[in-house]
C-alpha cells in the first residue's frame, strides 16, 4: 500500500500540472487577443478625434486643413490594410 502513495501523488501532480498549462495557454490568448481590440479601440478614437479637429480647422478655413485631411485618409487606408490582412 505505501508503494503506491507516491505513485498517486505523482499522478495527480502531473495531471494539476496539465491542467493548469491548458488554461495558462487559454489566458494568455486571451489576454492578446483583449490587448488587439483595446489597440485597434485606440487608434479608432485617435483617428475619430483627428475627423472632429478637421471639422474645427474647415470652419476657420486654416492653410493646415489639407495636410490633415491627407493624414486622416492615409490612417484610414492604413487601418483597413491591417483589418483585412489580420482577417486572412
Amino acid at each position: 500500500m505505501n508503494i503506491y502513495i507516491p505513485l498517486v501523488l505523482t499522478a495527480i501532480v502531473t495531471v494539476s500540472t496539465i491542467i493548469y498549462t491548458f488554461y495558462s495557454i487559454q489566458s494568455w490568448r486571451t489576454t492578446r487577443a483583449a490587448a488587439e481590440i483595446s489597440r485597434q479601440a485606440a487608434f479608432g478614437n485617435l483617428w475619430a478625434e483627428l475627423n472632429r479637429y478637421l471639422e474645427i480647422l474647415r470652419r476657420q478655413n486654416a492653410p493646415e486643413t489639407a495636410f490633415l485631411e491627407e493624414f486622416s485618409n492615409l490612417l484610414l487606408h492604413h487601418s483597413q490594410r491591417l483589418e483585412t490582412t489580420q482577417m486572412a
